[in-house]
């Protein structure tokens, strides 16, 4: 590590979801430029999967902290965290004793969730059918918004999101898991662009993630990012 940090320096532009915005981005950006003496840095924008995919293909994003979109031969997807979906309610909501409840009495909730054409919405959206969960809904691109909307509205609202920064945000918000939603739910992935040619410092800091002791044990080795 120390000769490494000799050799690599620049800049890695990184998007993310809020989905790493809890405890595993901010430690894993400290470790990284700590480990490499600052000489390389990581500027992070925020946004949404399918336009973190989009700035990848353009070149204008070397990294991205995003979900895992179908039909992306181009895309290198390497898993990093699991996120858990359950039901979130404010402290008032009649559920708000409930450690669990069935997919059958989430139709008594005036249910919100994740929109669909995003790949947690599609996932969500698909088990929601399945169970014949009805009348939900379907208006979220993220969290923090969701979470938002559920601390400041009372009555019988209730969401279904996952357990990251925009549960977390608000103290008002319970949880209450579902029987019948799999455990470990939704994967958050580390992505880059295979055929792009990356920079030591963008190279370097692949390879750190992929050896990140932060992880969630779900990773598998994939090849090293090519350095210029």
């Amino acid at each position: 590590m120390s000769a490494r940090s000799s050799a690599s320096f620049g800049t890695v532009n990184l998007g993310t979801t809020f989905t790493t915005q809890d405890h595993y981005l901010p430690s894993l950006i400290r470790d990284f430029e700590e480990a490499f003496d600052k000489r390389a840095i990581v500027k992070v924008s925020q946004g949404f999967t399918n336009y973190l995919t989009e700035q990848l293909h353009r070149g204008t994003l070397d990294v991205a902290f995003c979900g895992k979109r179908d039909n992306e031969p181009d895309i290198a997807y390497f898993p990093v965290k699991h996120c858990e979906l359950a039901l979130y309610v404010r402290d008032d909501h009649p559920l708000a004793s409930a450690d669990t409840i069935t997919f059958a009495e989430l139709n008594e909730v005036d249910l919100h969730t994740y929109r669909r054409g995003t790949p947690i919405g599609e996932r969500v959206a698909k088990m929601l059918e399945e169970a014949d969960v009805r009348g939900v809904s379907l208006g979220y691109d993220d969290d923090v918004s969701m979470g938002s909307f559920l601390s400041y509205n009372g009555g019988n609202a209730g969401a279904l999101m996952l357990d990251s920064l925009g549960a977390q945000l608000f103290s008002n918000l319970h949880q209450v898991r579902v029987e019948g939603i799999p455990e470990h739910f939704y994967t958050v992935y580390m992505a880059y662009h295979k055929k792009h040619v990356h920079s030591r410092a963008v190279a370097d800091f692949i390879d750190f993630v992929k050896a990140y002791p932060g992880n969630d044990p779900i990773g598998q080795v994939l090849p090293a990012a090519p350095a210029e």
